[in-house]
């Protein structure tokens, strides 16, 4: 039982040194994928496609403590909101945003202006009389040379969708109407996806050791055993050997 015992620890020792150099190597995989990304992040620059809508990458390589500290200089009022209900930050978008600048020339009708003549009438539409998002309604008195405002605002559309791309990059993607100009889209976030679990969910190799005793009467031997398998989803499937000369194989379904 003892000469199996450091069998068994041998055997251990083996496959946990093959189980820390595939650790470094995933952990150094994950730090190239993660440099590459950000060079690429960093390099982007805001895009606008032949139907106006606006793309730009997503900075997903973010921590929660740079998060915070992002937070904190760039909106205090949020920080604090964040702050006071303790809350943890997933994601920070800034997007700047610009009304195009018009200029018109309107003939004003007769009813614009008063009988006595000492008054005028008139509206204007930003962007278009049709669709409005802006309508300014003035009155002009001649006699005390002063001008009544009234402005009306309807609501503005905006969408924002995050995309996944074939290179396993996020971007953000921007429709605003016509009439806005976006100068720039910047969004920050935790990782959406970690590059080193890929792929466990589905498929996986399977290594294992272990030791045996068999207690029926008449009959005492003990072995080193090992097994081998691969998984795929949800089902495993192992060959075993051990010392006492015996194989075998077994199928298992995780429920």
């Amino acid at each position: 039982m003892k000469k199996h015992l450091i069998y068994l620890g041998i055997i251990l020792v083996i496959i946990l040194g093959f189980s820390l150099k595939s650790h470094l190597d995933i952990k150094k995989w994950k730090g190239t994928v993660e440099d590459y990304k950000k060079t690429i992040i960093n390099r982007d620059i805001l895009r606008v496609d032949a139907n106006g809508v606006y793309l730009k990458l997503i900075d997903d390589l973010n921590t929660e403590k740079s998060l915070h500290k992002l937070v904190q200089e760039q909106n205090s009022e949020l920080f604090e909101a964040i702050d006071k209900e303790k809350g943890k930050v997933k994601s920070l978008t800034r997007i700047v945003a610009s009304f195009k600048d018009k200029d018109t020339v309107t003939d004003l009708p007769d009813t614009a202006f008063s009988e006595d003549g000492e008054s005028i009438d008139f509206q204007s539409f930003y962007p278009t009389p049709q669709n409005p998002f802006v309508t300014f309604t003035g009155n002009i008195n001649l006699s005390t040379k002063k001008l009544t405002e009234g402005w009306k605002f309807e609501d503005i559309k905006i969408d924002l969708v995050v995309n996944e791309t074939k290179l396993g990059l996020y971007e953000a993607l921007a429709d605003v109407p016509d009439f806005m100009t976006i100068g720039s889209i910047e969004v920050n976030s935790l990782p959406m996806k970690d590059p080193s679990k890929e792929g466990i969910g589905n498929f996986g190799f399977i290594l294992g050791a272990g030791i045996s005793k068999t207690f029926k009467e008449g009959y005492s031997t003990s072995g080193v055993g090992l097994a081998a398998g691969i998984r795929f989803k949800r089902v495993t499937l192992l060959l075993e050997g051990d010392t006492n000369q015996t194989v075998g194989g077994k199928v298992l379904v995780e429920f």
